[in-house]
């Protein structure tokens, strides 16, 4: 694993609450969701794109995690940082 569904809705809207159920609004578009299942979506995708061109030989978990640290030095957020 290099790091830990693309959202193609017309909307996102986030559930402040406890409730853990991503909703769809099949009319509407609307999806509505927990911040926790927003971070769990983002992270299964781009876990699976780096698994993807890690198997198909395009980079390495070496080159992300040199790209990670770049990122995160030219970062002018404040975040603690997990190393």
């Amino acid at each position: 694993m290099f790091t830990a569904h693309y959202i193609t809705h017309v909307e996102l809207h986030v559930k402040w609450g406890l409730e853990a159920t991503m909703e769809h609004d099949g009319k509407t578009g609307k999806v509505t969701a927990t911040i926790q299942e927003i971070t769990y979506h983002n992270m299964f995708t781009t876990e699976a794109i780096f698994e993807l061109l890690a198997e198909k030989g395009i980079l390495t978990g070496e080159e992300i995690i040199e790209r990670v640290k770049k990122l995160k030095s030219e970062t002018p957020l404040q975040f603690r940082w997990l190393q």
